[in-house]
């Protein structure tokens, strides 16, 4: 669609924008919007992602540009505590 022409001529057209929608997810998430190139994505990006000393879970993420993220988290505790689901078969 972007990519068009007519043999002769080449129509391309380059879009950077932010493309999508970030959703909350659950009532404790929360966003963080941060750079990629930092000591906190990196404390983020790490095997447990730490915010404000305690552990966080990752739930999406989306790349803004220019080195730049936005993220849901919420904290491990959180998340854990609202998985508690009864199952009754």
């Amino acid at each position: 669609m972007f990519n068009s022409g007519n043999g002769k001529y080449n129509n391309a057209i380059n879009i950077e924008v932010v493309s999508g929608t970030l959703a909350r997810n659950f009532t404790n998430s929360f966003f963080l919007y941060f750079d990629l190139n930092t000591w906190f994505a990196d404390a983020l990006f790490n095997d447990t992602p730490i915010y404000k000393e305690k552990e966080i879970i990752i739930l999406q993420l989306m790349l803004c540009g220019n080195g730049q993220a936005i993220a849901e988290v919420i904290y491990r505790v959180d998340f854990e505590s609202g998985r508690e689901i009864d199952i009754q078969i």
